[in-house]
């Protein structure tokens, strides 16, 4: 009796072992999910924290920031003065917007949750990309008409059409999901959070957007977010 006794027990160990590993199974993509959700929260807060310093440098200067030919910025790291192109205004806004000061301390807010860097680049880039809608007049975003260099130039809160259907800035990277990213085209298929205009934050897909059109002075295919119709007279969601 002693040994059957053993062996009944060895069998329900042998049970509640796989029972639990079931469990395991179930729960851990439910603990990873909500690890994500409350990642995602975070960098909804980071873009609003971001919006404070957009909205402190329009009232400032009276007009959103885009890059002047051949002029240096502060660079992520500390002393470092950098040049870029125009169009690559969309990841370096931070230098645009930010002084020397003001880089290093909000540095972290310019990073999503889990987001890796090369040490050497000081935290750039920034998992925040600025739409390029906001680095040339709407004029540019009207299809069939021929480049003319003087549109480019940075946007003021008088051409924006629909503050709360533009979006301004947005989580690209999301290094916190447990996978790879899912596109359609050029275009993020992932739900991520996006700043709009008017300071309010929420989670859409990007290839949800409104179709883009060709830009008359950036040659590159077309992404949503960046050349909405209209640029910033016209609306992405």
């Amino acid at each position: 009796m002693r040994q059957s006794g053993r062996a009944f027990s060895m069998i329900e160990l042998l049970v509640v072992i796989s029972l639990a590993a079931v469990l395991i199974a179930i729960l851990l993509p439910a603990f990873a999910g909500s690890r994500s959700t409350a990642l995602r929260i975070i960098s909804a807060s980071q873009l609003r924290q971001i919006g404070l310093h957009f909205g402190e440098y329009v009232h400032e200067t009276g007009g959103y920031p885009f890059a002047g030919e051949g002029v240096f910025y502060p660079g992520a790291c500390e002393g470092v003065r950098i040049s870029f192109g125009y169009w690559g205004a969309d990841l370096h806004w931070p230098s645009l917007v930010l002084s020397d000061q003001q880089y290093d301390a909000y540095n972290s807010y310019l990073l999503a949750p889990r987001a890796i860097r090369n040490p050497e680049m000081c935290g750039h880039p920034t998992s925040y990309i600025y739409s390029r809608s906001f680095l040339a007049r709407p004029a540019n975003w009207r299809s069939g008409e021929a480049p003319d260099p003087s549109l480019l130039r940075g946007v003021r809160d008088a051409d924006i059409a629909h503050p709360s259907g533009k979006a301004l800035l947005w989580d690209w990277e999301l290094p916190y999901l447990p996978r790879e990213l899912v596109f359609q085209g050029r275009d993020l298929a992932e739900k991520t959070p996006i700043l709009f205009v008017d300071m309010h934050v929420k989670e859409r897909a990007p290839h949800e957007a409104t179709a883009p059109v060709q830009s008359r002075m950036r040659p590159e295919p077309p992404q949503r977010l960046h050349d909405t119709p209209g640029g910033v007279a016209g609306v992405d969601f």
